[in-house]
């Protein structure tokens, strides 16, 4: 492979990582859940009835703290709306690239316990062979495509009266 598609099969393993590091952070969030409600029932005793009653209450009166839709345009402006959406596009693409590295990270950690060194090695060489395969299925694609259409012109040229109708349809 050239220098240019070792790049491009090197960068299109990001998403892999990222999917990979999601995975990693949710067995870890579950195991930290687990232990966290472990932890919670032996401390826990018969307040239980008690916080839920409490809640119920709680839930009961959040209707009525809610803004009407009227109040909430008025008090967000276009700008700061699009504020917003910038601030969560930003979290997602940082939330993205952790959890590529983290990714990137487990597989590093995988590969060190033995027995995952060819399964892992044998999935990066599928995953190149698909990347190659698919930038020559698009090479051939675009190739023959701009060859239909260099065909289409030359006939379309040939008929009388059909090449202007052709160029104003092309144009506008």
């Amino acid at each position: 492979m050239s220098e240019s598609t070792d790049t491009s099969v090197e960068s299109s393993k990001k998403p892999l990582y990222a999917t990979v590091g999601a995975g990693d952070a949710a067995v870890q969030t579950v195991a930290d859940v687990v232990a966290k409600v472990r932890e919670r029932a032996e401390t826990v005793g018969n307040d239980v009835s008690g916080r839920v009653e409490t809640l119920r209450e709680r839930l009961a009166g959040l209707p009525a703290e809610l803004p009407e839709r009227a109040e909430l345009r008025e008090k967000f402006t276009v700008e700061e709306l699009r504020k917003v959406a910038d601030d969560y596009r930003s979290g997602a693409v940082d939330l993205y690239a952790d959890l590529a590295t983290r990714g990137e990270g487990a597989l590093e950690r995988l590969r060190t316990r033995p027995g995952f060194e060819q399964p892992i090695k044998r999935a990066e060489d599928l995953y190149s062979e698909v990347f190659s395969r698919t930038e020559d299925a698009l090479g051939k694609v675009t190739e023959r495509t701009r060859a239909l259409g260099e065909q289409a012109s030359k006939l379309v040229s040939r008929v009388p009266g059909r090449a202007k109708t052709v160029e104003a349809v092309t144009a506008s």
